[in-house]
């Protein structure tokens, strides 16, 4: 009887433990999702950082589209003559150890379809040049953006 319930012990013992070839098979399927998910992270971070950079230039966008639009047509020559400078986020920079962005506006000759029949277009409508960029890049990777401002008073 006591050999009946050794060769039992033995048998249930070599059935409930995993072999070393189960065990890596296992760790092998572990260490390949490990390693495709880690894979992903950098493409992630890339698309994120981009997504902020765009989020950034389209507040800067919004806040030269609300200047220009409130400002009196005669002032806007010279709101353009100057470089403005912008934060991680968007906001106007005060400091100088903030800045992260810089805009910078040209007036351009409005050109729409049939505008060369139209007389005294350039005292009704400016065209505006935007190129925002991060101060650290080059001016080859700079944004451009057009926007078109109308005198609603008519006075010039």
């Amino acid at each position: 009887m006591n050999t009946r319930l050794a060769e039992l012990r033995r048998a249930g013992d070599a059935r409930s433990a995993f072999s070393l070839v189960e065990v890596t098979i296992a760790i092998g399927i572990v260490s390949f999702a490990l390693v495709t998910l880690l894979g992903v992270v950098p493409v992630g971070l890339i698309a994120t950082q981009e997504a902020m950079r765009q989020t950034a230039r389209s507040q800067i966008i919004k806040q030269i589209s609300s200047d220009l639009g409130m400002m009196p047509f005669a002032r806007i020559g010279g709101y353009l003559a100057s470089e403005q400078y912008y934060d991680y986020n968007g906001s106007r920079s005060i400091g100088t150890n903030d800045r992260t962005f810089v805009a910078t506006m040209t007036n351009a000759l409005p050109s729409y379809p049939g505008s060369s029949n139209l007389s005294g277009l350039e005292e009704s409508l400016i065209r505006v040049v935007v190129k925002i960029r991060r101060i650290t890049e080059s001016t080859n990777a700079e944004a451009r953006t057009t926007l078109a401002v109308f005198n609603a008073s008519r006075n010039p």
